[in-house]
């Protein structure tokens, strides 16, 4: 078994674009006894870097990676080397394009890498138009999820504890109206 999901603070800090200065702790988890782990991190049309993660006692790989350099659009998979009597396996494990979590693959060129945007200073917006962006954004996120299932609601970070309830009760119930700008959507 392998897993990351960078949507979980428990895999990925901090989430979501990270200031230049700062720095990103990944955490990659695999049952696997004897495998190595390296992340693998390439700038928009740039230079490829290669981090060794380092086994933690719980058997999951750890890494943290400071951005000091430029900033930019940064691309990042994980390759793995299992080890066995027969030889060594190279796989990699990136991105599935649906959700946070990942999937393996067998062939570095098919892999869908995860995205990182690294910037250099943080643009503050008017208070009222982050609060009705958000507002709008989290409605039809949840819409999504909704279609997805309950679980994705349950693992989702940025809806409250009273958000999630709410949303949950809703789909139970599966008498869901949601108001988002100018059109509706009924589940």
């Amino acid at each position: 078994m392998y897993y990351y999901n960078p949507w979980n603070l428990d895999y990925k800090q901090p989430f979501g674009a990270i200031k230049v200065g700062n720095s990103m702790s990944l955490r990659f988890a695999t049952d696997q006894p004897s495998v190595l782990v390296t992340c693998v991190i390439r700038r928009d049309f740039g230079k490829r870097y290669e981090f060794s993660m380092t086994k933690d006692s719980g058997g999951d790989f750890r890494l943290t990676i400071p951005f000091d350099e430029e900033p930019g659009l940064y691309f990042y998979h994980f390759e793995i080397v299992e080890s066995s009597d027969l030889g060594e396996t190279r796989r990699f494990y990136g991105c599935s394009g649906i959700g946070g979590e990942g999937l393996l693959y067998t062939d570095e060129n098919d892999i869908k890498p995860y995205q990182l945007t690294v910037f250099e200073k943080e643009d503050k917006p008017p208070a009222g138009i982050v609060k009705q962006f958000f507002t709008r954004f989290f409605l039809i996120v949840s819409i999504m999820e909704m279609k997805m299932g309950k679980s994705a609601i349950q693992n989702r970070i940025h809806l409250s504890m009273e958000e999630k309830r709410i949303v949950l009760s809703m789909l139970k119930r599966k008498m869901v109206i949601l108001h988002v700008g100018i059109f509706s959507v009924e589940i």
